[in-house]
């Protein structure tokens, strides 16, 4: 049975640590998905895109966290089965 090595476990906290970082700019810093649309009656829609930019506002810690996710799972599977 493998265990999990040294490597591995770096990757897993990385990627933890990511999207809770992730968590926190979509809901501490407003980057929450919603956008509001003027016309009508004033409603407020998903949109994929506000999750990485609101207004004149980019989301960069958002989306280095999005690719260190990426990065750190790809890297526990690529080392597994280093020791």
């Amino acid at each position: 049975m493998n265990s999990i090595n040294k490597m591995q476990k770096i990757f897993a906290m990385v990627a933890v640590g990511s999207i809770i970082l992730w968590f926190i700019t979509v809901f501490g810093l407003g980057f929450d998905g919603e956008r509001f649309i003027p016309i009508g009656v004033g409603r407020i829609e998903f949109d994929f895109q506000s999750y990485f930019k609101k207004g004149n506002r980019t989301n960069w810690l958002g989306i280095i966290a999005i690719f260190n996710i990426a990065v750190s799972i790809s890297g526990f599977f690529l080392f597994k089965d280093k020791k």
